[in-house]
């Protein structure tokens, strides 16, 4: 015969008295099994968190599907803009190499992965990924317009790119000092997201000038492009319109 779940707590479970240390008052049970070792739950129970800890779960639920969405985004426009399936692999490479600054930093300063590390790692990854983007773009132009080889167009474009990236690099590392530091009172609440960004943009330096180049060189193949020739076109436009009046 089973014991109805009143006559358990009323047995076992022992109801506690209303805790009035610090904020909190309330009546609790005690659901753990008196006799187990290792405080095995009472069977029946079940302990479920809820209050601001359900609420962060599902804000770190809805940042993940957000960051998720927004690569996909990114590649399928990419791949509409660049005519390959490739070349926007090579740019989403880069964010893999973010996540590897920026977890170290969190951990080496302390620092947990709440809301505000989530966004720096969002702001990061927008930063790296935007400038990639520029490289790729402009050795994509090399390639049809001046008949370079994958190679020789994405050593051009990153020779080419290095001042802007850098510089852009730079402005954000040192305007995310301050915040990293939390020097002030009250400042304490926006650390995480200094730090996640600082932590984003020190491996996605790197990443962007020299791990994003050497994959474009090993995964993008074919002929160069031959260059448009003006002279040509025009020659062609002309005998055109002389076979129309024909």
């Amino acid at each position: 015969m089973t014991q109805s779940r009143d006559a358990i707590y009323e047995t076992v479970g022992k109801l506690k008295p209303p805790e009035t240390t610090g904020n909190q008052e309330g009546t609790t049970y005690d659901a753990f099994d008196p006799n187990s070792d290792n405080h095995q739950t009472l069977e029946g129970v079940n302990i479920i968190l809820s209050g601001e800890y359900s609420r962060m779960t599902e804000t770190f639920k809805d940042l993940a599907i957000g960051l998720v969405l927004a690569v996909i985004l990114i590649y399928f426009m990419m791949v509409a803009l660049d005519k390959s399936f490739l070349v926007p692999l090579c740019v989403l490479s880069a964010v893999p190499l973010i996540l590897v600054g920026t977890l170290p930093m969190l951990y080496f300063t302390g620092t947990s992965i709440n809301v505000q590390s989530l966004l720096g790692i969002i702001f990061s990854v927008g930063i790296k990924v935007a400038n990639t983007v520029l490289m790729t773009d402009v050795a994509q132009d090399f390639r049809k317009n001046e008949g370079l080889s994958p190679i020789e167009a994405i050593r051009k474009a990153a020779e080419m790119r290095v001042r802007p990236i850098t510089m852009t690099a730079l402005a954000a590392f040192f305007a995310m000092i301050p915040t990293a530091l939390a020097l002030e009172t009250g400042s304490e609440a926006n650390a995480p997201l200094g730090r996640a960004i600082l932590g984003g943009l020190l491996a996605g330096e790197p990443a962007t000038l020299f791990v994003v180049p050497a994959l474009y060189s090993l995964m993008i193949h074919g002929k160069p492009n031959q260059p448009e020739d003006p002279e040509a076109e025009s020659e062609n436009e002309a005998e055109g319109e002389q076979v129309d009046d024909e």
